[in-house]
């Protein structure tokens, strides 16, 4: 442990010791989380393979302080005050202030001018001849600053973050790159596995047997004969299974029923089956009046192949059935997919955006009467920011169903937008559930017949005030208009690209 000890001063003896800090293994706690997650690891050995690849950019660096140090100490070591932090006393203090100057330039008063200084320029009158206009031969130091801070700051400080800042963006690219390979091995396995004649790509035959006996997708694929599959393809549409589709399990024999009277398809008999299939329309049957029987061993295994082909088959146009009509959950699905298609369209339309940029200025407009209308018209006034309030809350309400909640919120190409939803979303929520707490506490709890109480019974200056406090709920959506913000952000990109 690393004991503390109070001191003399303060009437303790020198060895009494009062608390145990911490023990010396905490000086180690900073490399856990190095050592925790991957993320801040890759980060660090990012970090240290772009300095050792801008190293030749570092030692350019280091050479030219130390020229410019040599410099600076031979011409200006005479002219700083000895005990002053920026000085060229030495050619250590002469590379610590220039350091400091190339690259922060946040001593530059410190450095540029003491030592051009011209003799008895501060006590020059009228009587000595005047102020001194054409200063004196010191001022030609300032060749020396300006030397400095145009080839150290502007050039070489900036050829140094420009090559660290592509050093780190490779490296990150790179680990990038191979984490996801690393993702990506058990599907590269699979494909592997799949490609029997080892040709690079997946013919028909070893596709389908992925597609409809592995992927469990709850209905049958089929393709063209001379259907070819990349492994890139196959990686990208492994990762589109898993992210956009639905799996839905395939069901046993015993939980399939068909016909009117319910029969199952591991209970039913070969007859009943196959009149059932061929009802289906399916191909490679066997001849209709064939007779199969399960106590024949040879017809055993064909029964029993059927019956779980037909359960396949039953499963994928029961699906489709449901589809085609719409009747089904996936076709109420997909139309209630493609209404809330549209309806995103249409809160993305200018005209849309125009026309609530339009009644947000109104709204603003409204607050604006506040003070500068009659105080008769204040009645009115109220009435309509309270229906703005309500608006913009319903306004919110109905884009959050529309577009969902997780696409309000995090809106991924878009950082402005996102910001810009959550402000709106908050402020507009906030304002909307304000009003109907000062709505309960003032109509049902006080009773006082009015909502916010008119300018003309205002008696108290505390009235007045809590009155005009309760009308900043009504102008708070005014604040969306920071949002517009994004339009500047926007024109500042264009102008000033950042290129990664």
């Amino acid at each position: 442990m690393i004991p503390y000890y109070t001191g003399v001063s303060n009437g303790d003896a020198t060895d009494k010791q009062l608390v145990f800090l911490l023990p010396y293994s905490a000086l180690l706690r900073p490399l856990w989380p190095m050592l925790r997650f991957s993320g801040i690891r890759m980060t660090l050995v990012a970090f240290v393979k772009t300095i050792y690849h801008a190293r030749a950019v570092f030692l350019m660096f280091f050479i030219t302080l130390c020229i410019f140090a040599i410099v600076g100490t031979t011409l200006l070591s005479n002219r700083y005050p000895y005990d002053g932090y920026d000085s060229f006393q030495s050619v250590y203090r002469s590379f610590s202030t220039l350091f400091v100057y190339m690259v922060s330039a946040e001593n530059y008063p410190d450095v540029v001018y003491p030592p051009t200084v011209c003799p008895n320029a501060s006590i020059a009158n009228t009587l000595d001849g005047g102020v001194v206009t054409a200063e004196c031969n010191d001022t030609f130091i300032h060749f020396y600053t300006f030397c400095t801070s145009l080839w150290g700051t502007f050039l070489i400080v900036s050829l140094i973050i420009a090559a660290f800042e592509d050093g780190f963006s490779s490296f990150m690219a790179k680990n990038r790159v191979d984490q996801t390979i690393k993702s990506r091995m058990a599907i590269i396995a699979a494909f592997i596995i799949l490609d029997k004649d080892n040709g690079g790509s997946l013919d028909k035959e070893e596709f389908l047997k992925f597609f409809n006996l592995t992927c469990n997708t709850g209905r049958m694929f089929y393709v063209d004969d001379d259907f070819e599959l990349s492994g890139a393809d196959f990686i990208q549409l492994c990762e589109e299974l898993l992210h956009e589709m639905k799996m839905e399990e395939m069901k046993e024999l015993h939980e399939l029923e068909f016909s009117s009277d319910k029969k199952r398809f591991d209970t039913c008999t070969p007859q009943a089956l196959f009149k059932f299939l061929h009802s289906l329309h399916i191909d490679h049957l066997p001849e209709e009046g064939l007779q199969l029987s399960d106590s024949n061993p040879k017809d055993r295994d064909i029964i029993q192949y059927w019956r779980y082909r037909g359960a396949d088959y039953f499963q994928e146009h029961t699906r489709r059935l449901r589809h085609d009509h719409g009747a089904g959950i996936d076709g109420r699905k997909e139309k209630l997919r493609a209404f809330y298609k549209r309806a995103s369209q249409f809160y993305a339309n200018e005209n849309y955006l125009t026309a609530i940029m339009c009644l947000l200025l109104m709204n603003t407009g409204l607050c604006c009467l506040y003070g500068a209308s009659a105080k008769e018209n204040i009645v009115i006034v109220d009435i309509f920011n309270s229906l703005f309030v309500i608006f913009w809350a319903a306004e919110l309400f109905v884009k959050v169903l529309v577009v969902g909640y997780d696409r309000y919120v995090h809106v991924n190409d878009d950082f402005f937008k996102e910001v810009k939803n959550r402000v709106d979303g908050a402020i507009s929520l906030f304002a909307f559930l304000s009003l109907i707490a000062l709505a309960v506490y003032r109509l049902i709890v006080m009773k006082t017949g009015y909502l916010f109480e008119p300018w003309n019974n205002c008696t108290s200056a505390n009235n007045c005030e809590a009155n005009d406090w309760a009308r900043v709920i009504l102008a708070l959506n005014t604040l969306r208009l920071f949002g517009q913000f994004e339009i500047v952000s926007d024109t500042l990109y264009v102008y000033c690209p950042y290129y990664s």
